[in-house]
């Protein structure tokens, strides 16, 4: 164990670590009038179990009331937090109490239906919003770790990269090249360089339009660009090593979403101005121009640990978590009832975030 989880960990001060567990419902037992339960799949083990709330101690105190059980089990013209089974609500500061069954501090609707929203579970990072009020943009990354591959030579890199540009996830899809190499003091050193899909910017009469580039040619982007001749030469000369490619996917969270609670407080390197991955819930929906944006992205455990590029595990590598500091424990992370009351009324997000939805070709991914 490394220092700072020595030090994370007296911080916590040797409570039992909470979790924000992603709940697909499958019934509401309400037969104990005192405590109603949430009875579904957890989203990131696979697990059948039943969830209850405990009392809010602020209750009458907050602007929007905590949605309660009885409220997700309602009927959807009966109020907002409905959801019906097969949605996923996220429950959050979770600890089980006996098997199967867990306390809840909060619960926030990620999809009310089982098709608003596509939720998942993986290594996501979230970006501190940025850019003026009006204006205003976050960025989430997933890091498809789980895909990662070892490439030996040019043919395999294009072949990766290739099938990569050709993701159909949400979001505009890439690529990080992780390899090792010898720094300007000597010393060896793993870094990781991002590499994305590319687009096109026309103009015409008619104004501005940008399109996402075909696989071929933003690989061809790519090798002709300064970063990629120089990689390639180093790699072809043995100066880089052990290189890996990680797939990645970059959409950005919805405008609404960033006023409700900024997401990022929960990735942040400690003592940096940089933020990392962790083992998350992500919510993503779609809007009626075929474009992704993020609603909720949320560590599963209060003592996440938090991975950069660099120290990502991969199948290729252990991975090294980067010092973190522990998850405020003093509030629910998300005032869930705003947030559920503006999603529908989400903003259209800049023309590049919906050109990156549009697929160059039909295609799915080669690895994974």
């Amino acid at each position: 164990m490394s220092l700072d989880q020595l030090d994370a960990s007296r911080r916590r001060g040797g409570f039992a670590p909470k979790e924000n567990i992603p709940l697909q419902i499958d019934a509401y037992d309400k037969t104990n009038p005192s405590q109603h339960l949430a009875v579904g799949t957890r989203l990131d083990t696979g697990e059948q179990i039943k969830v209850f709330l405990l009392p809010d101690p602020k209750a009458g105190q907050r602007k929007y009331e905590r949605a309660e059980i009885a409220d997700y089990a309602k009927g959807p013209r009966d109020h907002k937090s409905s959801t019906d089974i097969g949605g996923v609500i996220l429950f959050e500061k979770s600890q089980q109490v006996a098997p199967g069954v867990y306390s809840s501090e909060w619960g926030t609707v990620l999809s009310h239906t089982p098709v608003e929203a596509q939720v998942s579970t993986g290594l996501v990072r979230v970006d501190r919003p940025r850019g003026t009020e009006g204006n205003i943009s976050q960025k989430v990354e997933v890091l498809h770790n789980n895909e990662a591959r070892q490439v030996n030579s040019p043919a395999e890199l294009k072949e990766f990269m290739l099938s990569a540009f050709s993701s159909q996830e949400p979001g505009v899809p890439g690529v990080y090249l992780r390899v090792d190499a010898t720094n300007k003091d000597g010393q060896p050193e793993t870094k990781a360089y991002k590499v994305g899909n590319t687009f096109t910017e026309t103009i015409t009469t008619g104004g501005k339009t940008v399109s996402r580039d075909t696989p071929e040619v933003s690989y061809q982007k790519f090798l002709d660009s300064p970063f990629g001749k120089t990689f390639m030469q180093l790699a072809s000369t043995g100066e880089l090593k052990n290189v890996e490619a990680i797939p990645v996917s970059t959409l950005y969270v919805g405008k609404d979403s960033i006023g409700k609670s900024d997401m990022s407080k929960n990735y942040q390197v400690k003592g940096e101005n940089s933020f990392g991955f962790a083992e998350s819930t992500l919510a993503v929906r779609q809007r009626d121009n075929g474009s992704f944006y993020a609603t909720v992205a949320a560590p599963l455990r209060t003592d996440k640990v938090l991975y950069t590029p660099e120290t990502a595990p991969t199948q290729g590598r252990a991975g090294e978590p980067a010092p973190v500091e522990a998850l405020d424990d003093t509030d629910p992370s998300f005032d869930g009832a705003a947030l559920e009351a503006d999603q529908a009324a989400e903003a259209e997000l800049a023309p590049l975030e919906a050109a990156a939805q549009q697929p160059a070709r039909p295609a799915q991914r080669r690895f994974g």
